[in-house]
């Protein structure tokens, strides 16, 4: 890989961004922060946003479906879908009893699961009627995410705890703790596109495991602090990680750090690849998005 280059810089809020995401067609990114708007950029130039307002709190999650509806969670303890218009029309749902830390879109856009600080996952349909609810963590979930195959669901807690669940039975198969070695303070999960691994960020570290024999496959220690977010790009053969020292390219497959992208004023609080691996968008305290090209020899 040829060092990021950067390529476009823009600036829609005022305070830390807590989400972005890529549609599927590379042609837009979502952003969100603590002043409860959402904003979709379209990012053929000239570059501009369109501003999305209806939570009460600020938003926590957002992620694309593959037919480009916006699904969005808040601490204002609701879900949102919104239609791709420039009007925002949504609809949305009071999912949980306190804030909503994350939420996914399952890769059939039939299912969309939520993680929360009440200490459970909860699983709609595509009209946000109930389905199931995973329980078992013991403290704030922070983030829970489908596997692409639909088998699995993954979750990570404030309870220091990567759990694996089976989706037909919603029983949990495997749970992963601090004693089998698991990062510090982990917040985020993302699976590998075949879904037998899940990387996990957290205080200093990031991990990959497997999910079918419960190994520790990888180690990334490459911070002094916390890694807020992480994003698999280049069909997982790159690993981004968004953390106090800037934003981070890991080279998954000789298992080395290649880059530390500086530019925010500030931690890099959010990270996503474009759906082809070619643009890294890095968010950051300070308000601003990034764009970086990405170039593998």
């Amino acid at each position: 890989m040829q060092p990021p280059t950067l390529i476009e810089c823009f600036k829609g809020h005022n305070k830390p961004i807590r989400c972005l995401a890529f549609n599927p067609d590379g042609n837009q990114i979502c952003t969100a922060s603590d002043e409860n708007a959402v904003l979709a950029w379209n990012l053929t130039p000239p570059i501009r946003a369109f501003k999305y307002i209806g939570h009460t709190g600020p938003v926590l999650s957002c992620a694309y479906s593959s037919d480009n509806l916006l699904v969005t969670s808040s601490a204002d303890q609701t879900i949102r879908i919104w239609a791709p218009n420039v009007r925002g029309d949504s609809i949305f749902k009071k999912v949980h009893s306190k804030p909503v830390r994350s939420v996914h879109i399952s890769s059939d856009n039939r299912l969309i699961c939520t993680a929360s600080d009440d200490k459970s996952i909860k699983i709609f349909d595509a009209e946000l009627n109930f389905r199931a609810t995973l329980s078992g963590h013991a403290n704030w979930v922070r983030c829970a995410q489908f596997s692409p195959d639909l088998r699995l669901i993954a979750s990570v807690s404030d309870d220091m705890s990567l759990r694996i669940w089976d989706l037909r039975s919603q029983n949990q198969v495997l749970c992963i703790s601090a004693d089998n070695g698991l990062c510090q303070n982990p917040v985020k999960i993302k699976f590998t596109s075949d879904g037998n691994c899940v990387a996990v960020c957290g205080f200093q570290d990031v991990q990959i495991w497997d999910v079918r024999s419960a190994q520790l496959l990888q180690h990334y220690a490459c911070s002094s602090g916390q890694i807020s977010d992480i994003a698999f790009g280049m069909n997982d053969g790159f690993l981004a990680a968004a953390g106090v020292e800037g934003l981070k390219l890991l080279d998954v497959k000789r298992g080395r750090v290649l880059y530390t992208v500086k530019g925010h004023e500030g931690p890099v609080t959010a990270v996503a690849f474009s759906s082809d691996g070619s643009v890294v968008a890095s968010g950051g305290q300070d308000g601003r998005v990034m764009l970086f090209e990405i170039v593998v020899e």
